[in-house]
Order: structure tokens, then C-alpha cells, then sequence
């Protein structure tokens, strides 16, 4: 998955994150995604089978940022040996 479709990502969890909505759909597209990131909510939060599912401690972008910017980090090292 580029760039692209992890902003995507994340706009989509926010959105379903601030109405407290999470769909089958939302659950199916993080199951298959390279790098699922759970950004918990107040009310619950998902689980999803995939291994490589993360879930952030914090909610919003600073749960967000908590998992993104560690792992933008590890795949700029493994990917343009930065």
C-alpha cells in the first residue's frame, strides 16, 4: 500500500471514529490491509484478524501519530535505506 492509501486509511478510521460507527466493511478493509492502525474510540473499540493489526493508546490523531510516524520511519529505513 503507497502513501495514498494510508492517508486514505486514516481519513476513513477518523470519519467512523468521531460518528462512533464502524461497519462490516471497515472491519473487512483492515483484515486485508499491509498496516491495519485501530485508533480506539469512546465507546468500544474493533478487533480485526490480522496479524499485523496495531491499535494506537490514544484516541484521534495523537493515537495516530503514536503508530504512523514510527512506522513511516521503519519503511523509509527498509525501503530507501534511509
Amino acid at each position: 500500500m503507497g502513501l495514498a492509501g494510508v492517508k486514505y486509511q486514516r481519513q476513513l478510521v477518523l470519519f467512523y471514529e468521531r460518528q462512533g460507527l464502524f461497519g462490516g466493511n471497515d472491519v473487512a478493509m483492515l483484515e486485508v490491509a499491509d498496516f491495519p492502525i485501530i485508533i480506539p474510540g469512546d465507546k468500544r473499540t474493533i478487533t480485526v484478524n490480522n496479524t499485523n493489526a496495531v491499535t494506537a493508546d490514544f484516541k484521534g490523531p495523537k493515537g495516530w501519530n503514536q503508530i504512523l510516524l514510527p512506522l513511516l520511519q521503519q519503511l523509509i529505513k527498509e525501503n530507501c535505506g534511509g
